[in-house]
């Protein structure tokens, strides 16, 4: 057998079993981040949409007070391609990401961001009209933050329910909005964390207190 048709055996062998392993852990996060998300959530009613094989789902779930709904996304690396994984990883610095809207009974006015401070700065989380906003550190032992903001009152609410999570959820947020006057919440975290299902109860508590009259 020429050599040249050994080495293409050999590469499409690599390729197809490089392809089986990543789609198997995209798989395995894509699933334990549904698990996790069903247990915080407990919705009365879910839609699940595959938006390419292995590399994630939108979804719905209907919910009971004090929220109302909650759209997401799971978006995973693309594990499969390995010839993209690297530019995906080290030079777009992307990681899996778990994405989901929390639409809540009562919230008061005002619109700001809290984002993990290197994501702040690398802009691997994009925040609308970031140059028109005021910025404020935030510091905590487990990890950096930054407080976007127009108003000084949602500031300070910002970063009272940061100080409302534990230092094990404040390790796992990457990002979350407040919209009061749209009556929305948004969050980013990982769906690979170890610690995901104990980050989304957190959530579900604080953003529920949030919310409520």
């Amino acid at each position: 057998m020429e050599p040249v048709v050994l080495v293409f055996i050999a590469v499409a062998a690599f390729l197809g079993l490089r392809w089986h392993r990543g789609s198997r852990v995209n798989y395995g996060v894509i699933t334990g981040a549904v698990e996790a998300m069903e247990k915080a959530f407990s919705p009365r009613d879910k839609t699940y949409i595959n938006i390419g094989g292995v590399v994630g789902y939108n979804f719905v779930y209907e919910l009971d007070p004090p929220f109302r709904k909650l759209e997401g996304t799971i978006v995973t690396l693309p594990r499969q391609a390995v010839l993209y994984l690297p530019i995906s990883r080290w030079l777009l610095k992307r990681e899996d990401m778990l994405l989901f809207t929390l639409y809540c009974g009562d919230l008061k006015t005002g619109r700001g961001h809290i984002v993990e401070a290197a994501r702040f700065e690398n802009r691997t989380i994009p925040v609308e009209d970031r140059d028109s906003l005021s910025v404020t550190p935030a510091e905590y032992p487990e990890r950096s933050f930054v407080v976007l903001w127009y108003n000084p009152l949602v500031r300070d609410r910002l970063r009272a329910m940061l100080d409302r999570f534990s230092g094990r959820a404040r390790r796992g947020i990457r990002y979350l909005g407040y919209y009061g006057s749209e009556g929305h919440m948004a969050f980013t975290v990982n769906p690979g964390d170890p610690e995901l299902p104990a980050l989304l109860e957190e959530i579900r508590r604080v953003a529920g207190d949030t919310s409520a009259p």
